[in-house]
Formats: C-alpha cells, structure tokens, sequence
C-alpha cells in the first residue's frame, strides 16, 4: 500500500509535486497557531492576549507602509516579465523595501512619543516590529522565488522549522520570564524569525545591493501604490476590530474576542482549500462559456460551507472550553457573527472570480476602501454601546455588504461579457444564507441546553450525510476535468 502511493507520487511532475508541498505548508502553518490557541490562552491573560494580537494587528497594518507588499503581486508578476534579467529585478525591489522601511522607521523615531500613544504599545515593540518586518520580506521575496521556479524542499524546511519554533520558544520564554510574559511571547517570536530568515536579509546586501538598479523601483512603485489602500482595507476590514476593542474597551476584552476570531478562522483553512481547488475549474467553465455548469455546481459547495460553518457555531461553547480557560467563556457569543462572515467571505470569492477572469479589479479596491470604512464607523458607534460583542456583527455586516456589492458587479459582467447569462439561481443561494442563519441563531439561544443542540445538531448532520453522494460526485467531476486538462 505504501509502496503504490510512493510509486505514484514519484511519477508526479515537479509542478504537481511543488503545487502539494505549498499547500502542506499552508496548513501546517495554519494548523500550528490553531493547535497553540489553548497553550497560550492559559500561559496568558486575557489581558495580555489581547495585547498580543493588537501587536499582531498593527505589525500587519505597519508591514504594508514599511515594504509597499512588494514582495506580493508586483514580485511574482515581475519575475516572468523580467525573467531574463531577474536577479537584478530582485536585488532592485529588496533594496527598495529596505530603503522604505528605514524611511517609516525614520518617521517613527522622529515622532516617536506621538505613535507610541496611538499603536498602544511600548518604544521595545515597535523596535522588534521593524526588525521583524525587515527579515519577513526578506524571507517572501524568497520564498515567492522559491514557489515561481518550484523549488519547494527548501521552503518546506524553512517554513516548517518556523512555524514549529516560534511556539515552542515562545513557551519556554513565558515560564523563564514569568513577570514579563507579554514581552517573552513577542520578542521570542521575533528571535525565531532573526534565526530562520536572517540568511535571506543579509543575503540582500552580499547579492542585491551591487545589482539593484532605479528603473525596477519605478516599474514596482507604479504597480503597487495603488494598491496599497487595497491591502490596506483588508487587514482594517479583518483585523481593526481588536486595536479598536482595546482602546474602547480594555486589553481584556480584546483578549476574549481576539480568542473567538482565531477558533472562527479555522473555517479560513477550508475556504482557501475549496475555493483554490474550485477556481481553476471555473476559469475553464468561463473559457468555453459553460457559465451555468459554475452556478449549479455552486450549489452544494455553498452548502458544504454553510454546515461546515455551521457546526463550529454547534460546538462553540465546548470548542472554546478546550481551546481557553473560564475567563474567556464568552467568547462563545462572538463566534456565530465571525463564522458567518467566513461563509460570505466564501461567497463573495465565487463572485469576483468573474471580475479576475474579464480583468475587472478596479472595484476590488473601491468595495475594500468602503469596506473598512464602514467597518471602523460602526465599530465606533456600537463598541461603546453593546461591547466587544457588537465587533462581530459590524463585520458581518460589512462582509454582507461587500458580498452585495461583488455580486452586482458580476451581474454587470454578465451582461456586457456574458450575453447576459445568469449564472446563479439566486432562489438557491438566499434559500441557503436564509437556512444558515436561522439555523445558527437558533443554535445560539440553545448554548446552555447542550443536549437539544445536540439534537438539533445531529438531525442537520444526518441530513447532510444523505446528501453527501451530491459531494462526492461534484469533487469527482472536478478531478475529472483536471485529469482531462493535462492529457490535452
């Protein structure tokens, strides 16, 4: 048995094989800080989770002014279009990311006192923050490299060796510094980071720095400018609620919502594996105009996602007791809203895949720009009045919005592109949204009734288990098609 599944993975082509090993990655990074939340959540206060992850929230926001994300997009689209010259289109844009780090540290240093009271947090941190940021590009322009040739060996070690560093340092930090447990979680994470990504950074300046020439600067600035407030409105739209939870309502109330949106984000994991593994198959439904094959086999993958979804709302309250202590209990309360906005998250990926095929991206960083405006108003306006609480479903709402708002561009879409072909059965989709909602408010009201949540949690299972053959045909069509495309 063995022996057949090597024998097979060996006849894989290298793209197959880099394309598997990326994903591993992926989850294995993911699967780690998952696996870590109830470590932490006890080694910790509430207080000082929260704190932690308003550090990790501004380091994301801070990250995006420092590098411009250049080691994203602009870097891999540039990497086939100067594929000839390619080591001095590396060697420009990492000078150009350390150049424009050192100017944002400059501007801090200048003005330090004034940031310091708006991040929140103490001159030590954001001196690590900088640190960090510089050997994290380094390491992303790297490993973007690494996936553009598939060169994957490497990058697993690498990537592996730090995911599985940065916690285990990280405990060791907090019991030989018991008084200072905060500043052992971050600064051990940021040593692991020095240690595993250094080589790249200073690579940069044995390599980059004789090759590095302006006119790649001018390219990169050009691409990626407008896209920062783009990049930007994403980190708002999914992490501002923590910054603005802390200064509204305290380190501890950022510590338990923080908790309830790490346990909700284990639904990101599916969502990016269903919608990576679906959106390929789209594409080419797109090129021989088959639009109505998408919708319809939407269907059940929307469903699939809303029982998924579904039953972490089911399992909070004991999900949440093995993932944290008592004093994070009300944690429970945030995740349906958070889980939910998984759910349209998901939905509105199906929607701007049009807007990707027929190059319509423009609104993309409209609808993120309103996005996070909406989202940072109304947490302004219901943190105050209703808590900690009110953050989940100012999200959920914006998500909802965003969702609205990708689906009438895609109408749109469908008929200047299209022939005006509806691809989706609305019918089908509200009656799906519909369904998952009632079904998980009616989950919440039952929180402390454990066994008719049970029931009501096992009777949706068996239906979603008599369905289940509508599933497995979809995802066996789906491989069927990938199959067909190779041998073509």
């Amino acid at each position: 048995m063995i022996k057949k599944i090597l024998d097979k993975y060996n006849n894989f082509s290298t793209t197959v094989k880099a394309s598997f090993w990326f994903l591993i990655c992926g989850f294995i990074q993911r699967g780690i800080s998952v696996i870590t939340i109830p470590v932490f959540s006890r080694l910790l206060s509430t207080g000082e989770y929260g704190d932690f992850n308003v550090y990790q929230t501004w380091y994301n926001i801070v990250i995006i002014f420092a590098s411009l994300n250049l080691a994203s997009g602009v870097y891999m689209r540039g990497l086939v279009k100067y594929e000839e010259d390619k080591d001095r289109f590396t060697g420009s844009l990492q000078c150009l990311y350390i150049l424009t780090t050192t100017i944002c540290f400059g501007i801090y240093l200048l003005f330090q006192p004034q940031w310091n009271a708006f991040l929140g947090l103490d001159s030590s941190f954001v001196y690590v923050m900088f640190v960090d940021i510089l050997m994290a590009t380094a390491y992303h322009f790297w490993s973007t490299e690494q996936r553009v040739d598939y060169k994957y060996r490497k990058l697993v070690l690498v990537t592996v060796l730090n995911a599985v560093l940065r916690p285990a340092l990280g405990v060791f930090a907090i019991y030989l510094f018991p008084e200072h447990r905060l500043e052992a979680r971050v600064f051990s994470m940021v040593l692991v980071d020095v240690l595993t990504f250094g080589v790249f950074f200073f690579g940069i300046f044995r390599k980059g720095a004789r090759v590095f020439t302006t006119q790649y600067w001018k390219y990169a600035l050009a691409f990626n400018l407008p896209l920062v407030p783009h990049y930007l409105s994403q980190i708002v739209l999914n992490q501002s609620d923590r910054v603005m939870i802390k200064s509204l309502q305290g380190s501890d109330a950022a510590g338990i919502y923080s908790l309830a949106y790490s346990v909700a984000s284990l639904m990101t994991i599916l969502n990016t594996s269903v919608i990576n593994t679906f959106t390929p198959w789209m594409y080419k439904k797109m090129k021989v105009k088959e639009y109505k094959q998408i919708g319809t086999n939407s269907v059940p993958i929307l469903i699939l996602m809303a029982f998924a979804n579904f039953v972490l709302v089911a399992l909070a309250p004991e999900i949440v007791s093995i993932m944290a202590p008592e004093s994070y209990y009300d944690a429970i309360w945030v995740i349906p809203p958070v889980a939910a906005s998984t759910y349209f998250i998901f939905m509105y990926s199906l929607f701007s895949r049009f807007e990707f095929y027929f190059e319509r991206t423009k609104f993309m960083m409209v609808a993120s720009v309103l996005g996070a405006c909406a989202n940072i108003v109304l947490n302004y306006i219901f943190i105050p009045k209703y808590g900690y609480y009110a953050a989940g479903y100012t999200t959920l709402f914006c998500y909802i919005l965003y969702c609205v708002g990708h689906y009438l561009l895609m109408r749109r879409i469908n008929k200047k592109q299209m022939d005006n072909v509806k691809v989706f059965d609305m019918r089908w989709i509200l009656g799906i949204t519909f369904t998952f909602i009632i079904l998980c408010a009616i989950t919440m009201i039952f929180y402390k009734h454990m066994i008719i949540r049970f029931v009501l949690f096992g009777i949706i299972g068996i239906i979603f288990f008599l369905k289940r053959n509508k599933f497995i045909n979809l995802l066996k069509m789906i491989k069927a098609e990938k199959k067909k495309k190779k041998e073509e």
